[in-house]
C-alpha cells in the first residue's frame, strides 16, 4: 500500500486517525495493533510475522518493566527489547548493504567469493 494511493489516502489513513483518537486505554492499543498489522499485510506480507513477534516482544518487555517499578529490576527488560529491535533492523536493512561492499571488496583483491544477498524488494 503506498502512501500516495488514494486508497491508502482516502480510506486507510481516516480508518486509522479514528483509531488513534479513541481515549487511551486496551481499544485504542489492540486498534492501532490492528491497523499496523493490517497495514504491514497489505503492503509487504513476507515480514508481518517478524513485525508481529517484535512487536509482542516489545508489549511482553514492557509489560514486565511495568510491573517491577519502580525496582530497578525495571531497566533488565529494557536491554532485550532494544537490542532485538536493533537486530531486526541490522538484518533486514543493513546486512546487504554490507555484504555487498564486502563482495566489492572481496572482488577487487581478486577473491571471487561472493556472499549471498537477501533479496528483499
Amino acid at each position: 500500500m503506498l502512501f500516495n494511493s488514494p486508497f491508502f489516502l482516502f480510506v486507510f489513513l481516516p480508518i486509522a486517525l479514528l483509531v488513534a483518537l479513541l481515549p487511551h486505554g486496551k481499544p485504542r492499543v489492540y486498534g492501532l495493533l490492528i491497523v499496523s498489522c493490517v497495514f504491514y499485510l497489505w503492503s509487504e506480507p513476507r515480514f508481518f510475522w517478524v513485525a508481529l513477534a517484535s512487536t509482542l516482544f516489545d508489549l511482553y518487555a514492557v509489560r514486565q518493566m511495568k510491573q517491577a517499578m519502580p525496582r530497578p529490576e525495571a531497566r533488565y527488560w529494557l536491554s532485550p527489547a532494544v537490542i532485538s529491535n536493533i537486530a531486526i533492523l541490522i538484518y533486514y536493512k543493513y546486512l546487504i548493504f554490507f555484504a555487498g561492499g564486502f563482495n566489492m571488496l572481496l572482488n577487487s583483491v581478486g577473491a571471487f567469493i561472493q556472499l549471498p544477498l537477501l533479496q528483499i524488494a
